[in-house]
């Protein structure tokens, strides 16, 4: 899998640390949460953390080594477009409504 900045990825809890959130996404490779992504509440929102938990992810950087690193609170912003969406260079809004709503139609028409 190619991992891009905006890509949203779901990645297992593997070690809280004093900086941050060590976690393993789904192919094995490793990613990082700094704790600056939860701002002055770090100390108090680390221990809401156990090994294993699974967290909804977007990629917000990748180093020149391959590092990932990943924030929990810019999962939803706007500006990180995830790069696999295929509406997210489409300018014609009314078009992709179009689309969508035939899909929808078709696949409605598929259980009558």
């Amino acid at each position: 899998m190619k991992y891009l900045v905006g890509l949203r990825v779901s990645a297992q809890v593997d070690q809280v640390i004093a900086s941050g959130i060590k976690v393993i996404l789904n192919n094995g490779r490793r990613g990082f949460i700094h704790w600056r992504d939860f701002g002055p509440l770090w100390d108090l929102k680390k221990n809401s953390f156990t090994k294993g938990q699974i967290l909804r992810l977007v990629i917000v950087a990748i180093n020149e080594k391959g590092e990932i690193l990943l924030s929990l609170n810019r999962v939803n912003e706007s500006t990180l477009v995830d790069p696999t969406n295929p509406f997210n260079k489409s300018d014609d809004f009314a078009g992709t409504l179009k689309c969508l709503l035939k899909e929808a139609e078709d696949l409605f028409n598929q259980f009558n």
